[in-house]
């Protein structure tokens, strides 16, 4: 069995990449300008592509961990994130670099909720509250890393090469989770399509969800038109 130092350490690094994605399309908004000619409209485009994309597999993403558990289903996301991070390298149009974002999105919508799912499996009830933090921690350190040390790789080498560096990392981090992180064993059989939906519908059905989602909304709207500015 892996050590709990190593499994929060690999999700932290999921974590990590997730924000280092989210962060950079400010960094090359300049290069995409002159490069491939975008406006604007566009730019906020493909920051959007990747928020909506996030958050519309929030849904399946939960279910599928619940299913099948934080270690495959993070190493299959990674996987489309890393298609979205190769297919943005060589995107020459603003379609394309959507597509890509929204693949991107996608691929990262469970980086943090696998990082979760994986603490209340291997990390005692009293300490679980760390085991969040760390993994959270992985991100902090993405928004450092996501901000002067790319802008100068950026400036160095393009930011062609270094969404296709970040295209083979994520590749890389994916098959780390299948090497190196446990597969749990389930605490019972696994539960049936029909009672997953039953869940679902519980959760929609519960007001305190709905006084809530309000606010997610407003803050959702507030980070999308901060990062299209």
């Amino acid at each position: 069995m892996k050590s709990t130092a190593t499994i929060l350490g690999m999700f932290a690094f999921g974590y990590f990449l997730a924000v280092i994605f989210r962060s950079v399309n400010a960094l090359i908004a300049p290069n995409l300008v002159s490069d491939i000619g975008l406006d604007a409209t566009m730019l906020g485009l493909l920051t959007s592509a990747l928020l909506i994309a996030h958050g519309a597999s929030q849904i399946p993403i939960g279910v599928a961990l619940d299913r099948y558990g934080p270690r495959r289903v993070q190493a299959a996301m990674l996987c489309c994130a890393a298609l979205g991070s190769s297919l943005f390298a060589v995107g020459t149009d603003a379609l394309t670099l959507t597509i890509a974002r929204a693949l991107i999105g996608a691929g990262f919508a469970g980086a943090l909720m696998s990082g979760f799912k994986a603490v209340t499996m291997s990390v005692p009830g009293p300490r679980q509250a760390l085991g969040n933090a760390i993994v959270m921690g992985g991100g902090q350190i993405g928004y450092i890393i996501a901000t002067w040390p790319t802008e100068v790789m950026v400036g160095m080498v393009g930011w062609r090469p270094i969404f296709a560096g970040l295209a083979v990392m994520t590749l890389f981090a994916s098959a780390l989770y299948l090497l190196i992180v446990p597969e749990w064993p389930s605490p019972g059989p696994p539960q049936k399509k029909r009672d997953l939906l039953a869940g679902l519908r519980n959760v929609f059905a519960d007001p305190v969800v709905w006084r809530i989602a309000p606010l997610v909304w407003v803050t959702a709207g507030f980070n999308i038109a901060m990062l299209t500015l």
